[in-house]
């Protein structure tokens, strides 16, 4: 061994077993991509950020400071297994507090349609995705279309009431 060779940067990538994206997650990303991908990049937004992990996924659109995002969980802990479409504006491109700063698709639908209650969509499996996914994005085109329009009166007003009921942040300050 040389003495620089220690410092040459590794070429090869390793990926940990528990990292590599799992067929379930690899599945449904792909068809977020084919039938929500479109949907909203007619609005102008384009791909940020696409992360599919074993349990997780998250794929984020940007448009200036809104930014549009599929997030996904299959993790064991998380049952029953979940996924939704979220909403948000951000002034930062480390989307830093986005959970303060967003909301889900299923407040909007309850904000319209106050009868119903509805919360995320259940993590789809095998031949449950496709029609999952499509009907998510008929509910995105119905209930979010004046978010994706840059109208985000709606938005606001719904920001305000989840954030008025939290707490906070709190800084700590250690020694």
């Amino acid at each position: 061994m040389r003495i620089f060779d220690f410092f040459k940067k590794k070429s090869k990538v390793t990926i940990e077993e528990d990292e590599k994206p799992s067929i379930e997650q690899n599945h449904f990303a792909e068809v977020v991509m084919g039938i929500i991908a479109p949907t909203i990049e007619k609005f102008g937004f384009e791909l940020y950020k696409t992360e599919i992990k074993k349990y997780s996924t998250n794929i984020t659109w940007k448009k200036e400071k809104l930014f549009v995002k599929v997030s996904s969980t299959n993790y064991p802990t998380d049952y029953p297994y979940f996924y939704n479409l979220i909403f948000g504006e951000t002034d930062s491109d480390n989307f830093f507090e986005t959970d303060r700063n967003s909301i889900a698709l299923w407040k909007f639908k309850n904000e319209i349609n106050p009868e119903h209650k509805e919360f995320e969509y259940s993590f789809p499996i095998g031949d449950q995705v496709m029609p999952s996914v499509k009907k998510a994005n008929t509910e995105l085109e119905k209930y979010a279309d004046c978010f994706l329009n840059g109208n985000l009166e709606l938005y606001n007003k719904l920001l305000a009431e989840q954030n008025r009921k939290r707490e906070g942040y709190k800084t700590v300050k250690t020694k």
